[in-house]
């Protein structure tokens, strides 16, 4: 029976007549103010039972199903207790803030990078009208603007999300990690966890842990998760920029799904020391590096 059911039954229970005087009227307590923070207040909504943690029982209340109860359990549950502890749930709440206003019809429109592209393309469209415009991205607004209406659609701010996977967001899925049971350092065990909150597309997992181990500790913290997180945002690029699956990413690649123009191919095969007119794999890492290396001198 739950407590709300047990407390009506009892409201409408009749009361036995008093046999002495009633004691004097008793101020009521004052209700208990709710919590400033607003996952803690959720926090202490999802908990039904008030014992400190969400079970999965819990879950499936808020999520309305038994595989998504056990899905989110798997990948917020860092200490392994089978349920969601206040720490467990911040992170949860805190990885899903940005996607909460991201309908499932905008995610759609993105086929590869799912609801990170959406939320990231939600952030850039300022004015909120559904489109961005070349004032909310910059000078490579022309080159995404295939259909020349002026204004950037989903689609066509895609290549724009991937080209920046590596620079813009290596920060932000960096403290996305952090933010799981304040993790510092991650074993193949929470690696597994991990790539769940990362674009599906991401190329790297816990098997690629020892090429990044430095210190050869079982762990990687500090640059060594993040030498993991670029070369996961970098396979996800190059999958992403050899469109046709040659093995190459030529001029037009580069152009339509990396975001450099035809102009700017010159100069970046002198820097990159090509002959030709397309990168291997190989090339591509050095472009990707040089990449990385322009947005951490960037002036600020």
């Amino acid at each position: 029976m739950s407590r709300l059911l047990a407390l009506l039954l009892l409201a409408g229970c009749p009361k036995p007549a008093p046999t002495e005087p009633p004691a004097a009227a008793v101020e009521p307590a004052p209700e208990p103010e709710a919590p400033a923070d607003p996952i803690e207040a959720r926090f202490q909504q999802a908990d039904a039972s008030g014992d400190g943690a969400i079970q999965r029982e819990e879950l499936v209340d808020i999520t309305g199903g038994d595989g998504e109860a056990t899905e989110l359990i798997a990948m917020f549950d860092v200490n392994g207790n089978a349920q969601m502890d206040r720490d467990e749930f911040g992170a949860f709440a805190r990885s899903t803030q940005s996607l909460l206003e991201v309908e499932p019809s905008e995610i759609a429109q993105y086929p590869r990078y799912g609801a990170n592209a959406a939320a990231s393309f939600a952030y850039m469209d300022a004015n909120k009208d559904g489109a961005v415009t070349p004032d909310e991205v910059g000078p490579e607004a022309g080159l995404l603007d295939t259909d020349g209406s002026g204004d950037l659609s989903a689609a066509e701010i895609e290549p724009l999300i991937y080209a920046t996977i590596d620079v813009a967001f290596i920060d932000v899925l960096q403290d996305k990690l952090h933010t799981v049971g304040s993790q510092t350092s991650f074993t193949a065990a929470h690696l597994a966890r991990a790539v769940r909150l990362l674009p599906e597309d991401f190329g790297a997992g816990p098997e690629d842990l020892a090429a990044h181990d430095a210190d050869g500790n079982g762990e990687l913290a500090g640059d060594e998760l993040r030498a993991w997180l670029i070369a996961g945002a970098e396979q996800a690029q190059w999958t992403w920029a050899d469109a046709n699956g040659d093995g190459m990413v030529d001029g037009g690649e580069l152009a339509t799904r990396m975001v450099v123009p035809k102009e700017a191919q010159p100069s970046l095969f002198k820097d990159l020391g090509v002959k030709g007119k397309s990168l291997d794999r190989d090339a591509f890492a050095r472009f990707r590096a040089l990449a990385r290396d322009a947005f951490a001198n960037r002036p600020q």
